[in-house]
């Protein structure tokens, strides 16, 4: 904000965003862009006038000026609270016997503290702060412990750090789209920018609105078409040619870079008949011949597909191809995985891949395949069929079919839609249909996805629908966009169809929670989760036990067969079923008389102890036994012994901060509280 204040008047307490922020008062993500003059007697900063509470992540620009006996800061004037995670570009000017200082103007010796917080200036322009020049200022590293994930973002080397809710600068956006911009997002069904023989993937977008126009050195060769990333091959008597091919990376006139591919086109084969655009009837290499497949000395496979009469683009890889593949694969994350390449074919409507249905069968789960097509990308993981159900199989064939929107019936879901891609998953098992359902073998989907500028504001709201034959709608609650690759993710654990959606749900009863304002909407845009009621979310009604265990257990995709539950969770209640997961998942203990008591509040060391249980069983966390990150807490006396360790993890994770030097462990939790912890555990853990 740009806020002029004060106009010389003595005796102010006066911010660019609060003149004062009290013990019990917390400023987040928050920014200020003020011009504040005082008189005497005045605490003013160009974020806050006098903290007695907690600021964090938070930063400020403008001027501050004020007369005598005031105090002036650069983001706060006078300081006794925290200050975590800030910074500060203000300029503070105070008259005789004014205490004046770049990031806090004073600060109380034994309330206030400031912690990884920083200024633009030199040592000792400050009562408290690191001094940083103008360089560092634009350099991630200067920043210690920031979270530049989820909270913060910065052009390095172009712009100070901004907090993600910032718009961009047009510098901003071509620098990101700049790095965006790899082979990997133009490669298409290529395997390496050494061996281009199939159409290029050439955004004219970037995920962060800028434009990219593409050129080539010699144009009039005519290799590559910079306009549709069309690929002609040249003839065998014309050997392989070497092309630059360079986007231009611009935002409204003022922000531009270029970027350079350097590629090498690959002949025709002798077989091919010469130049033209590779593709059916003009085969090249191995694997490129349609029915043809190649194997490289990683274990990745290339197969070609053949285009049947139905327009499905149709490939077969063989018990052979597949050992050799797996003798060459390589181990990651203690998996062997091999990728398998289709390169897209014109006119296709689906793609149709058939492996040996053994590759799939795999009780060890020790391999993966990556069937690459330019409708989607589909991991399937080695042991995703069940032993018995493809014993005596031979053969496993994946479909994947880009949906035409016209094919859904219900008029408001195709509005809800729009343009955005819809796809259809199927198995079938030699040439039957097969209803795969396994929740311990999800299969990872990422679908390429362009982002409208609105979404592109709001990217945590792009998410996924499972829509069933009823045109029933299922959010996919770890459906989210990936900025790296330009693709909208998702994990499954059933085949059906599954359309991109834009969701920006909110409630009207939100004004008092500012602070926790997007994490309720984002979880409920995800379908994580409700209100309680069409437009209310009762931010400030207690959580009970049941709802959090529900919660918790959508937030993360828990699954697992039970036969028993709690005597005090009845068959027909709502959270039956994810309270005997949490059960069955020794997650959920009860009160040792095999009672869970679901609707009782759950308390707020209760929350953090169950879900540091869970981020340790499940979710890769590890308990620490070193609590003395919990020594900052007032209150620390107050936690029992059996939430000790689970609650520090949480802090040392920074899952859980506290307020006002407080953990409350004994209060109950609101509604409000638990849907932004299961944001952060959401953004930390489901990928």
């Amino acid at each position: 904000m740009r806020k002029p204040v004060g106009e010389g008047s003595s005796g102010l307490t006066a911010g660019g965003l609060v003149g004062k922020n009290l013990d019990s008062g917390l400023i987040d993500r928050c920014f200020s862009k003020a011009e504040i003059t005082a008189g005497s007697s005045s605490a003013i900063g160009c974020l806050v006038g006098y903290n007695a509470g907690d600021i964090e992540n938070s930063h400020s620009t403008g001027t501050a000026e004020a007369g005598s006996e005031s105090w002036v800061g650069g983001l706060v004037g006078k300081n006794s609270g925290t200050i975590t995670n800030c910074y500060t570009t203000g300029v503070e000017i105070g008259a005789g016997g004014a205490t004046i200082g770049r990031l806090v103007g004073a600060q109380e010796p034994d309330t206030g503290s400031v912690t990884n917080s920083y200024y633009l200036g030199s040592a000792g322009d400050s009562a408290a702060g690191t001094p940083l020049t103008e360089e560092q200022m634009k350099q991630q590293e200067s920043f210690v412990d920031w979270d530049f994930e989820a909270t913060w973002r910065i052009a390095e080397g172009v712009a100070y750090p901004k907090l993600k809710w910032q718009p961009m600068l047009p510098k901003e956006c071509v620098y990101f789209d700049f790095h965006w911009l790899s082979w990997d997002v133009i490669k298409g069904a290529n395997m390496s920018q050494d061996s281009v023989t199939s159409k290029l993937s050439l955004p004219a977008k970037g995920p962060n609105g800028s434009t990219i126009s593409w050129s080539v050195d010699d144009p009039d060769e005519g290799w590559i078409d910079p306009a549709t990333g069309a690929v002609s091959r040249p003839a065998p008597s014309e050997g392989d040619q070497d092309v630059i091919l360079t986007a231009t990376i611009s935002k409204e006139r003022t922000a531009s870079r270029t970027k350079e591919f350097n590629l090498t086109v690959k002949a025709a084969s002798p077989s091919g008949g010469g130049g033209g655009t590779s593709g059916p009837g003009a085969p090249s290499e191995p694997g490129e011949t349609p029915g043809e497949t190649r194997v490289d000395s990683a274990g990745n496979i290339t197969a070609a597909p053949e285009l049947n009469d139905s327009g499905i683009a149709v490939t077969e890889i063989d018990d052979e191809t597949l050992a050799t593949a797996l003798a060459n694969a390589k181990e990651t994350d203690g998996k062997k995985t091999v990728e398998i390449t289709i390169p897209a074919i014109e006119g296709a409507k689906a793609y149709e891949i058939s492996l040996p249905a053994s590759a799939l069968t795999s009780s060890a789960g020790d391999t993966r395949f990556v069937i690459k097509t330019d409708m989607a990308v589909v991991t399937l993981p080695g042991n995703m069929l069940a032993q018995e159900a493809a014993a005596k199989a031979k053969k496993v064939s994946l479909s994947i079919t880009l949906v035409d929107v016209s094919q859904i019936e219900d008029e408001e879901l195709r509005q809800l839609i729009g343009r955005r891609p819809i796809i259809q998953l199927s198995l079938r098992i030699d040439g039957e249909d097969f209803p795969w359902n396994n929740p311990d073998s999800p299969v990872r989907v990422a679908i390429p996805y362009t982002p409208t500028e609105e979404e592109l504001a709001n990217p945590e709201h792009i998410t996924v629908w499972h829509i069933d034959r009823d045109a029933k709608v299922t959010p996919v609650p770890n459906g989210r966009y990936d900025e790296e690759t330009g693709t909208v993710t998702f994990s499954i654990t059933h085949f059906s169809w599954f359309a991109v959606v834009y969701v920006h749900k909110t409630f009207g009863d939100l004004a008092g929670v500012g602070w926790a304002r997007k994490p309720i909407e984002v979880m409920a845009s995800k379908g994580i989760i409700q209100g309680t009621g069409p437009d209310t979310f009762s931010p400030a009604s207690n959580i009970t036990r049941a709802d959090y265990t529900v919660l918790l257990i959508r937030t993360l995709g828990l699954r697992a067969e039970f036969t028993d539950n709690f005597d005090d969770v009845k068959e027909d209640a709502y959270y039956y079923e994810a309270v005997g997961i949490a059960k069955k998942l020794g997650i959920a203990l009860g009160d040792g008389d095999n009672r869970f008591n679901p609707e009782e509040p759950i308390s707020r060391q209760d929350l953090m102890t169950l879900s540091a249980r869970v981020l340790d069983k499940y979710m890769g966390l590890k308990l620490s036994d070193d609590i003395h990150v919990l020594d900052r807490f007032i209150d620390k006396g107050d936690i029992a012994e059996y939430a000790l360790s689970g609650i520090a993890t949480l802090v040392k994770e920074g899952l859980i901060v506290g307020s006002d030097s407080r953990i409350s462990p004994l209060a109950n939790t609101t509604r409000a509280e638990a849907a932004v912890f299961l944001y952060r555990v959401y953004n930390s853990y489901v990928k």
